[in-house]
C-alpha cells in the first residue's frame, strides 16, 4: 500500500490533467503549526493549469493568518496574483469543522483588488483520517461595498478528498501531517444549477510544528 501511495503522489505531480490550484478548508492550522500546500502544472505546459502555494500559519488553535500565491498558465503571457488574509474556524466537532475568512487578493494585470468575503469553508472529518473540505468564497471589487451585495460579483467553490500519507511517506524533522487532496474548482456562478467551467485539482498538503 505505501508504494502505492507514492507511485500515485508522484504520477500526479508529473502528468496530472490541468493540475488547477485549492483552496483552504474548514479546520484551523492550529498553534503555532505552518500549513504548505503545493500544486505543481509541469512547465506550464496545461493551459489551466497553475502553479500554486498555499499557505497557513495557527495564531492560537482556531485563529490562522492564511494566503496564496498562484502563477496561471491560461493568460498569453500568464498572470501571478496572491491573496492574504485573516481565518476563523467557529465550529469544532468530531465529524465537521467549519470557518469563516476575509481577505484581499491582488491579481497583477488589473489596476484593482478583490475582497474575498464572505467564506464559508468547511472539511468533514472521516474515518483513518480522512477527509473532505472546500470552500464558498464571495469575490467582489475593492470599490464595491463590502457588506452589501453587487450585481459583478461571484462566487467560487471548491472541493476535495484529502488522503493521508503521512504512514508512507519518509518521516521529515517536524513534519506532523501529510495529506494528497484531488477535488474540483468552480471559479464563478451565480446560480448553483448553472455551472459552465469545472477544474480538477490536486494539491500535496503538509502541516510542520516550527516549535517542537
Amino acid at each position: 500500500m505505501r508504494y502505492l501511495y507514492i507511485t500515485l503522489l508522484f504520477t500526479l505531480l508529473i502528468t496530472t490533467i490541468y493540475s488547477s490550484g485549492a483552496y483552504d478548508h474548514g479546520s484551523s492550522t492550529g498553534k503555532g503549526m505552518i500549513q504548505l500546500d503545493f500544486t505543481w502544472n509541469p512547465f506550464n505546459y496545461f493551459e489551466y493549469g497553475q502553479n500554486y502555494f498555499v499557505f497557513g500559519y495557527g495564531i492560537t488553535d482556531r485563529f490562522d493568518i492564511h494566503g496564496y500565491y498562484s502563477e496561471h498558465r491560461n493568460y498569453e503571457d500568464g498572470v501571478n496574483s496572491f491573496y492574504y488574509g485573516l481565518f476563523y474556524q467557529f465550529l469544532d466537532t468530531k465529524y465537521l469543522d467549519l470557518s469563516t475568512a476575509i481577505g484581499k487578493r491582488k491579481m497583477m494585470n488589473l489596476n484593482y483588488s478583490h475582497y474575498f468575503f464572505p467564506q464559508l469553508l468547511f472539511n468533514i472529518k472521516l474515518n483513518n483520517n480522512f477527509s473532505i473540505g472546500g470552500s464558498f468564497v464571495n469575490i467582489k471589487k475593492e470599490s464595491n461595498p463590502i457588506i452589501f451585495r453587487s450585481k459583478d460579483e461571484r462566487i467560487t467553490f471548491d472541493i476535495a478528498l484529502f488522503l493521508p500519507l503521512t504512514k508512507y511517506l519518509i518521516n521529515l524533522i517536524n513534519v506532523e501531517d501529510v495529506k494528497l487532496g484531488l477535488g474540483f474548482f468552480v471559479p464563478g456562478f451565480s446560480n448553483i444549477f448553472y455551472i459552465k467551467e469545472i477544474y480538477p485539482t490536486y494539491s500535496l498538503d503538509m502541516k510542520f510544528n516550527l516549535f517542537d
